[in-house]
């Protein structure tokens, strides 16, 4: 049985190797709209939600309960919620008919495993959709 290596806090993460940057990607085609519902925004003052309903619904999506350490969200971030080997991008629809991108089905994965001398930079973090992650392992996807 094997047990699961914790991740590195963000704070320790930092204090080894500095700055992790990351953004959740923006698929709006028009950034005078809003990130959840596409809606316009309702005044310049505004640049994100366009309202405190579509910016909490937001946060519950990408910010609360993405269930992912904080250095391994900001890999899926940084490659844009896509398996760096085949290209599986998973989506989520939201309520209003948006498609939104999602680390569901995606794993980080360490390049130089840690065992043999592999690190938690983010140059050796990868992301890999689950069955191209099994495959790198020698394993079959059930």
């Amino acid at each position: 049985m094997s047990r699961r290596r914790r991740w590195l806090s963000l704070h320790e993460y930092e204090q080894a190797y500095g700055p992790l940057f990351y953004s959740v990607p923006d698929t709006r085609t028009d950034p005078r709209t809003c990130l959840w519902c596409r809606g316009a925004l309702p005044s310049k003052r505004h640049s994100s939600f366009c309202g405190p309903d579509c910016r909490d619904a937001w946060n519950v999506r990408y910010v609360w309960f993405r269930n992912r350490a904080p250095v391994a969200w900001r890999i899926l971030c940084r490659d844009q919620f896509t398996c760096q080997n085949c290209g599986a991008a998973p989506e989520f629809t939201n309520e209003h008919g948006v498609v939104l991108p999602t680390g569901e089905g995606l794993d980080v994965h360490h390049i130089v495993p840690v065992s043999t001398g592999g690190t938690d930079h983010e140059s050796n973090l990868v992301t890999l959709c689950k069955a191209c992650h099994m495959e790198r392992h020698g394993k079959e996807c059930s």
